[in-house]
C-alpha cells in the first residue's frame, strides 16, 4: 500500500458538501465548458509543438491494467484483498520478507469493508488510456517530486484540469487520485480501493465512477516518500493536435 494518498472531491468548482479534501472530482456544466475551453486555448496552442510520444512505463501501464481488472470484474478482484487481509497483525501490515511493518488507521476492518464493496459492486467500463492526460500527470510528478510537496495543486497554482488542458481538453467530468510511496501497481490500486482512514472512500469512488472513461498515469521519484503516482480520469478527453 502507498504511504500516503490524496484525492479531493469538487462539484462545479466548489467542494461538495460532506466531503474532505481527500478526493478530487470536477464536472463541467455546459456553461462552464465554454469558459474553461476559452481560457484553455493558449495552453492547447502551445502543446501543438511536436514532442516525443509519451509511452507509459511498465509500472504505469500496470496501474492502468489493475484499474481495468477491478472495474470490469470487481468480484474476482476481491480475491486479491482476501489474500492481503492475511498480512494484518492488528493495525499493522507485515508483508513476508519485509523487515518494515506498515501502520494503518483502521486495521483489517477497512479491508473487510472493501471486500464487501467489491462483492456487491456492478462492473464499470474499462478505461481508455490517454497520452495527453498522462502528460498532464507527468507535469505534476515533475513539479512535486523534487520538492517533496503533496496535494493536487501545482507550485504554479495549477489544478489537475488545467494541467490536462495543457495537452488537450477534458470534457464532462474529471477526477484525480494521488499515491505517495507505492511499491507496485497493485499496491497503488489496492490502497486506493481500501482507502484506509478516508471516511468518504473518495479514492475508491473515483476508481469505480462509471462516468469516468479515460485515464492518464505518471509515476516518479518523490523527495520525501521516495515515489509518487498521479492518476487522472475524465469522462472524455480530446488530445491536442500533433
Amino acid at each position: 500500500m502507498a504511504a500516503f494518498e490524496s484525492s479531493l472531491l469538487l462539484k462545479d468548482g466548489e467542494p461538495a458538501s460532506g466531503h474532505s479534501i481527500h478526493g478530487l472530482i470536477m464536472m463541467r456544466t455546459m456553461l462552464a465548458i465554454a469558459a474553461c475551453l476559452a481560457t484553455a486555448s493558449p495552453a492547447l496552442s502551445q502543446s501543438t509543438v511536436p514532442r516525443e510520444s509519451r509511452v507509459l512505463s511498465p509500472f504505469e501501464q500496470g496501474i492502468v491494467e489493475e484499474h481495468n481488472l477491478v472495474r470490469t470484474n470487481p468480484l474476482a478482484y476481491a480475491a486479491h484483498l482476501r489474500e492481503f487481509r492475511g498480512f494484518f497483525d492488528g493495525n499493522l501490515i507485515r508483508i513476508p520478507g519485509s523487515a518494515t511493518a506498515i501502520l494503518t488507521r483502521e486495521g483489517v476492518s477497512a479491508v473487510d469493508e472493501a471486500i464487501d464493496f467489491l462483492t456487491a459492486a456492478e462492473p464499470a467500463p474499462a478505461l481508455e488510456e490517454s497520452e495527453g492526460m498522462s502528460r498532464g500527470a507527468t507535469d505534476h510528478v515533475e513539479d512535486q517530486g523534487p520538492s517533496g510537496d503533496t496535494g493536487h495543486d501545482g507550485s504554479d497554482g495549477s489544478t489537475p484540469g488545467e494541467r490536462m488542458d495543457r495537452h488537450g481538453s477534458w470534457n464532462m467530468i474529471f477526477a484525480e487520485n494521488l499515491a505517495y510511496g507505492p511499491q507496485t501497481a497493485r499496491d497503488v490500486v489496492m490502497g486506493l480501493i481500501i482507502d484506509d482512514g478516508v471516511p468518504d472512500r473518495g479514492h475508491r469512488r473515483n476508481i469505480f465512477d462509471p462516468r469516468l472513461l479515460v485515464i492518464g498515469v505518471a509515476c516518479g521519484p518523490h523527495e520525501i516518500y521516495r515515489s509518487m503516482c498521479v492518476i487522472d480520469y475524465a469522462g472524455e478527453f480530446t488530445e491536442a493536435l500533433p
